[in-house]
Formats: structure tokens, sequence, C-alpha cells
């Protein structure tokens, strides 16, 4: 059976792209994906939801809600959300924004049991003890499916 994958993100991003929806579709899920401005509605039960980078109160107050049709819940991260030295020569606003949309929500997400999804050996290293998970390590992949080519006049510039 296909697992039902919600997928919660800020907005479209490299991260979605370039880890998460290649790994969800090596596994045969079907996604769809949410907003995280605005929960969804009552979902079907034993569906999968997986937050991109960041969450927020309003998710966190409708996982709660629904936590018993929830089938699992995971978290990807692919920033070093928690070291406050890592983050010394970033602008305090996006500081803050790594804070409050992830770096606070480790402790409730490890009381839920979140799977850990990261986009790298030093993060899941680094952070695998903060979620009773630890952190499963996805590989980059093209967002494209394999064997896509880019249009001969475009060009692509990728930095992760």
């Amino acid at each position: 059976m296909t697992a039902l994958v919600w997928l919660v993100q800020e907005r479209p991003n490299p991260s979605t792209d370039f880890f998460v929806l290649p790994w969800l579709a090596r596994n045969g899920a079907q996604v769809v994906v949410h907003c995280l401005a605005d929960p969804p509605p009552v979902p079907p039960t034993g569906v999968q939801v997986l937050f991109v980078r960041y969450l927020n109160a309003r998710w966190r107050v409708w996982v709660e809600r629904y936590h018993d049709r929830i089938g699992e819940l995971a978290w990807f991260i692919d920033d070093d959300v928690f070291d406050g030295q890592a983050a010394a020569g970033l602008p305090w606003r996006y500081r803050w924004k790594l804070w409050r949309g992830a770096g606070q929500h480790i402790g409730w997400l490890s009381a839920r049991g979140a799977r850990g999804l990261t986009s790298s050996p030093w993060l899941a290293c680094t952070y695998g003890s903060r979620l009773t998970s630890g952190f499963e390590i996805l590989p980059m992949a093209s967002a494209h499916g394999p064997g896509a080519q880019p249009d001969r006049l475009s060009q692509q510039v990728f930095y992760h």
C-alpha cells in the first residue's frame, strides 16, 4: 500500500526539491504539499506528516488535535539550527527565524517520537541524540528525475 505523506513547508525550496521529494518518490509515497501558514482540516487516518525545516505553534496544535490519526511524524533539517556559534555571523533576523521555526521545537518533536531526516552525516551525528529516533541521512538527487536533461539554453546554479 502506498503511504500518504503530507509534506509541510514554508514555501517551495531546494531542500524539498533535492532531498525530500526524490526520497519520497523512491519510497513510492503519495505526496500532498501543505503550507506552513495554514494547517488543513481533518487528516485521513494513517497519514504521515513531514515538516521540512520549520514548524509553528498552529501546526503543533493541529498535530496534538489529530495525533490519533497520524501514522508517523517526521522532520527534515539541513541547517545547523542549534549551534549559536555556527549562527554567530548570520543576521539576527535569520537566527531568530531558525530558532523560532526549528530550534525551539526539537523537544516537542522528540517527545512525540518524530523521525529525524537530514541532508548530511555531520548533522545526523551532531543532532542524532536530540530525537529519540536519531536522524536518517537523505541523499541529494535531481529534482527532475533520472536522465533529465536541462534545456540547452538554460543555466542552473545550485549551492548546498
